[in-house]
């Protein structure tokens, strides 16, 4: 059984299976769209004259863009253990970030800094909440081993990304590498950073 498309962003954990053997299991259960009632309203490329959209579109797309390198990674190199881990654990702080993201555009509209009581001026602490959880992020990735499981899935594979570091060490300290700016700047000229 495929991943069913309806099951999505419910709160329905199986979604399906991503191959015979192994089933997608994520909590990516999405609110319903609250329209103008929104605190991205006036910036939402999704509702505004659409009555037809039921769940918020931003956190599912956000969603559905989160999981699509897992699940290329899981298709090709099954493992129950990495999908429970991706979809219980990481998918559902990668919502988080998304919603304090959503936070973040509705603050900036207003005013990224803050006095308290005392009347001290402070930066807004959702910009601590969305650092604090790209670092759980990372650390839920380092903790899981999730880059090696890539790399040996053959994902962020070294021979398919030109490395500048390797480049580098193709020169000599003192004069460096003639070819590094043809190699950086490729057919058209232009400098690819």
């Amino acid at each position: 059984m495929p991943i069913r498309e309806k099951d999505l962003n419910t709160l329905k954990l199986k979604k399906g299976n991503l191959t015979e053997e192994l089933g997608m299991v994520v909590w990516d259960y999405v609110k319903p769209c609250t329209k103008e009632e929104c605190i991205i309203a006036n910036h939402c490329p999704y509702w505004q004259n659409n009555d037809r959209i039921f769940t918020c579109k931003v956190e599912a797309t956000y969603l559905k863009s989160a999981m699509e390198p897992f699940q290329a990674m899981l298709e090709k190199s099954p493992d129950p253990f990495v999908m429970r881990w991706v979809g219980m654990h990481l998918i559902p702080l990668y919502h988080q970030l998304c919603k304090m993201e959503m936070y973040e555009i509705a603050v900036s509209d207003q005013s990224r800094v803050y006095a308290d009581k005392a009347g001290k001026l402070s930066i807004h602490p959702v910009y601590r909440e969305i650092r604090e959880i790209n670092r759980e992020i990372f650390g839920l990735w380092k903790n899981a081993n999730l880059l090696e499981f890539a790399k040996q899935s053959g994902f962020l594979s070294p021979k398919k990304m030109k490395s500048v570091k390797g480049i580098i060490e193709q020169g000599d300290a003192d004069q460096g590498v003639p070819e590094f700016y043809e190699e950086m700047s490729g057919n058209n000229g232009a400098v690819d950073v």
